[in-house]
């Protein structure tokens, strides 16, 4: 049976692999025109959907640690510059869920560079599509 939130995937991914395919275009001279407005779309979907979610079995833990536990965390040597952001900016904002959409954004913005970086090797569509596959679901928990 399909539920609202497996319909809900499906079409993120399925949007968001349409939108990247429609990024590129092979000219006549071989070389490929890119269309950033469909590349920005697919992210700004990816981004709506992750970035405003409360889902996954770590959020809680990560709120916690944002607001209590990162400067002991630092204290014992435990991933010194994830700690360190988190504080820098838990003490700029004031709130540990704004810190966490900065952070799924800048994560989310390091993968579209990344594609963005490839796109005269790589089929944009593809990638977008190994993507959704393999990261995007998994980074709902954060």
């Amino acid at each position: 049976m399909l539920t609202g939130t497996f319909l809900l995937y499906l079409f993120i991914m399925l949007s968001t692999t349409f939108l990247a395919t429609k990024t590129q275009r092979h000219k006549r001279d071989g070389r490929i025109a890119f269309k950033f407005n469909y590349f920005f779309l697919a992210f700004l979907i990816h981004w709506f959907f992750i970035a405003f979610t409360r889902t996954g079995v770590d959020h809680d833990s990560y709120i916690a640690i944002i607001e209590y536990d990162a400067f002991r965390r630092i204290a014992i040597g435990e991933e010194v510059g994830f700690n360190g952001l988190c504080i820098i900016l838990q003490r700029l904002c004031n709130n540990a869920e704004v810190v966490i959409l900065i952070l799924k954004t800048v994560t989310l913005l390091l993968f579209y560079y990344s594609f963005y970086l490839i796109r005269e090797k790589a089929n944009i569509g593809f990638v977008v599509a190994a993507y959704n596959a393999w990261m995007y679901l998994f980074s709902f928990s954060i």
